[in-house]
């Protein structure tokens, strides 16, 4: 079992363009067949954090163990710790929280990463309000900037990435793994 943070970032390779460095990737657009000409639309809004919200349930249960981690990409990004407290319910899990700093090239820019990380139960996340919170941001209210959000399950080696606008990646650890919820969320994936 994956369990380091380290142990994560170089299994499923933790960085933008994710499906590029992950061939177990299944990419799954929420906005599939929603008719609105604004993502900022509170219907649009209300219509992919509840798809949102559906696949999270489909992978996780309350009592999992899971690493929860925002990555930030650029020094003037100013990371808000208030905000991951935000989310987690039992403040005993806020006392494992770690941060990891590295640059790493893409293309022909270096780029600072910054790994916020913690680990707990699912039952600890207030993920709710965390995906809620996600879906507005991208979708138009409050934008803050470039940083990735991933929920890493344990023991089950799934990483499940809340990306820009109205997309998720879920990554997997072999294709079987991946072909047993592709079948699930077929609605919503997209082919990269």
């Amino acid at each position: 079992m994956v369990s380091t943070i380290l142990g994560i970032l170089n299994e499923f390779n933790i960085y933008p363009i994710i499906w590029k460095n992950n061939k177990y990737t299944l990419c799954l657009n929420l906005s599939k067949d929603i008719d609105y000409e604004k993502t900022s639309d509170p219907i649009y809004i209300n219509t992919v954090n509840k798809r949102c919200m559906e696949v999270f349930k489909e992978i996780f249960e309350d009592k999992e163990d899971i690493m929860f981690i925002a990555n930030t990409y650029s020094n003037d990004f100013a990371y808000d710790f208030v905000k991951i407290k935000s989310y987690i319910r039992n403040k005993n899990a806020l006392k494992t929280l770690n941060l990891i700093s590295e640059n790493i090239q893409i293309e022909n820019e270096v780029m600072e990463i910054k790994h916020y990380f913690l680990k707990c139960k699912v039952k600890d996340l207030n993920y709710n309000k965390l995906i809620n919170n996600l879906t507005e941001q991208d979708l138009g209210k409050n934008y803050k900037g470039l940083a990735d959000y991933y929920i890493v399950k344990l023991n089950g080696k799934i990483v499940f990435r809340y990306c820009l606008d109205e997309y998720i990646d879920i990554i997997f650890n072999n294709v079987d793994n991946m072909n047993k919820y592709k079948s699930r969320f077929l609605e919503y994936y997209e082919k990269q």
